[in-house]
């Protein structure tokens, strides 16, 4: 929110609340929740647009460059870096630019640590719905316990389940755990409003986008 209220004050001379509303509906979260410089930020290509970094690393999965769409989509994700590029691929899309390329045939291990920050598409939004006062006893940080594909927390002395893992989010996981993965812990990160668009009568509900914490 102070992000949000900083560019907003940056950009307008005199501050309107008319020219605020406009401005908050005009803007995504994406385009505030950005840490600050000592911080390292994970994210899409396409959620970078419009924000640049000292150093960026472009980790490439078989990079096809033989359509125009996806010639930009890497020009925007090379033009987001002020003062350093590395590119990481594991095809042959930049091997006329050999000069400037090391191979590297070392095999990393996985991560010891992995966090899930899940989206919309991980949980059930529909089983929200019933629960909406549980959901605003919820805070960023509350602690969560998994049980199966549910997401549990104690509320009032009770452990209520507040969240369900979507069929999407539950295959990732159980790839994780195949690996070796145990989950340590979980938690919210934010309690933010859904509108189920099938309804009519537009109604609000109160859902949570947690974390999930796996080690090795």
């Amino acid at each position: 929110m102070l992000s949000l209220l900083e560019r907003f004050a940056s950009v307008n001379e005199k501050k309107y609340r008319s020219d605020l509303e406009a401005f908050i509906r005009e803007s995504q979260f994406a385009d505030f929740c950005f840490p600050d410089d000592s911080e390292v930020v994970v994210s899409t290509i396409h959620k970078t647009k419009g924000h640049e970094f000292d150093c960026v690393y472009l980790m490439l999965n078989r990079t096809d460059l033989s359509r125009d769409e996806k010639r930009r989509v890497l020009y925007v994700g090379m033009t987001r870096a002020k003062s350093e590029l590395y590119l990481h691929y594991n095809n042959h899309a930049f091997d006329s630019f050999s000069d400037d390329i090391i191979d590297d045939p070392e095999m990393y291990p996985e991560p010891e640590q992995i966090t899930l920050q899940l989206t919309h598409k991980d949980v059930v939004l529909n089983y929200f719905m019933p629960r909406k006062k549980l959901i605003f006893a919820l805070h960023s940080g509350t602690t969560l316990t998994l049980q199966g594909k549910e997401l549990y927390a104690q509320i009032g002395g009770k452990s209520y389940s507040v969240a369900m893992l979507s069929k999407a989010a539950q295959g990732t996981l159980n790839g994780l755990l195949a690996k070796g993965y145990r989950v340590q812990s979980a938690r919210v990160r934010f309690v933010v409003a859904w509108r189920n668009q099938d309804d009519t009568a537009g109604q609000e509900y109160a859902i949570i986008l947690p974390d999930i914490f796996l080690e090795k």
